[in-house]
């Protein structure tokens, strides 16, 4: 990390809250912000999860078991992505006006970073072990908008470029990287994250990202060309 990175954290650093923020709505603010952006880059649909994964929590989470693929990837994470995709993502997001970025570096880590990752390697790790079929590579990332100061993405560094994408590697420009204790029990996974502006990561990475299946795009093609041909008659 370079010094202006560094300064760039610095800047980060929370102020004193002036006023009460209704946390949900912003919540709910910053999940269609993160679902647009996605789909405007990508020009494919993207759509905010209404439930936010809540009914499969992990005191819940035994509930994907009797869930069909369809059904469990609605539930998990707070973006639904289009079922072409040839990955499977799980989008946590986090809207506030306070993050304590700059902790990232220090001894005790940020809290509130590692408490937001928890949850995301929770979800991914239900991908991993419950949904019933798991076809799909599950990808996980946290997205963080802080008020007037930026957006941005963080994911596992070597298991997106070491198992994952292996082939094309995740193009990142202007990234910081920082290391923290992960779920075990996650496959593949490995102490090292990145961060780096969202919008610029998932332009530049586009063609990977969304890449389609085309082999199910052509079953759903067939299927309604079939609805159409019946409904004509």
């Amino acid at each position: 990390m370079n010094d202006n990175m560094k300064n760039a954290i610095e800047n980060l650093k929370p102020k004193e809250r002036k006023k009460t923020i209704n946390q949900k709505h912003k919540g709910k603010r910053g999940e269609t912000w993160f679902a647009d952006k996605l789909s405007e880059v990508s020009q494919l649909n993207f759509e905010r999860i209404y439930t936010s994964g809540a009914s499969v929590g992990k005191t819940n989470s035994s509930k994907l078991l009797k869930l069909t693929q369809a059904q469990s990837e609605s539930q998990l994470g707070d973006i639904n992505s289009p079922e072409d995709l040839k990955h499977y993502y799980i989008w946590e997001i986090k809207n506030y006006n306070e993050v304590s970025l700059h902790q990232l570096f220090s001894k005790s880590f940020s809290k509130q970073i590692n408490g937001w990752l928890d949850e995301l390697e929770f979800d991914l790790l239900s991908a991993q072990t419950k949904l019933k079929d798991n076809y799909r590579i599950p990808i996980g990332f946290l997205c963080i908008k802080m008020s007037r100061k930026g957006e941005w993405i963080i994911g596992n560094f070597n298991y997106l470029q070491k198992k994952v994408f292996l082939d094309n590697p995740i193009i990142l420009n202007n990234f910081l990287t920082f290391n923290r204790t992960f779920n075990k029990d996650l496959k593949f996974y490995e102490s090292t994250y990145f961060m780096t502006d969202f919008t610029e990561f998932i332009t530049d990475n586009k063609k990977i990202l969304f890449d389609i299946d085309y082999s199910r795009q052509q079953k759903k093609t067939e299927a309604l060309q079939a609805y159409e041909r019946i409904m004509s008659q």
